[in-house]
């Protein structure tokens, strides 16, 4: 069955004022773990702030990084190597589809990774400078 049959709507084709929550939620949640990390790190000798700073930087660039290859459509690009390796027919590339004039599908969660990873290197950079 397809989504119109099912009468389902998928989370991405939601209202952002209905996701935004989720989001908000996955953001504290990592804003918590990288504090739960700090503290433990900061058993082993480094400081708690050094150890908050370098988890929020590492958390920035993770998230510039899956926001940015699956958003760009770049996540597309290792199909056609895939197909090479294993010998299978050739799987469209991202320059085929731009040739067709065919776009990367609509992903705003790609958006919200990379906001999230510029509030996380916001937050490391307030941490730095308040100490």
């Amino acid at each position: 069955m397809t989504d119109s049959e099912n009468h389902e709507i998928a989370f991405a084709d939601l209202p952002l004022r209905e996701r935004l929550p989720d989001y908000l939620a996955m953001f504290g949640a990592g804003l918590a773990g990288a504090v739960v990390v700090a503290l433990v790190a900061t058993v082993f000798g480094p400081t708690f702030t050094g150890s908050l700073t370098n988890i929020l930087i590492l958390y920035a660039v993770l998230l510039y990084l899956a926001g940015g290859t699956s958003g760009g459509g770049y996540a597309n690009l290792g199909l056609g190597g895939l197909a090479a390796v294993t010998k299978r027919n050739r799987a469209e590339t991202l320059d085929d589809r731009l040739r067709r004039g065919l776009r990367p599908e609509r992903n705003p969660r790609a958006f919200w990774q990379v906001v999230g990873g510029t509030a996380y290197l916001a937050i490391a950079i307030a941490v730095i400078l308040v100490t």
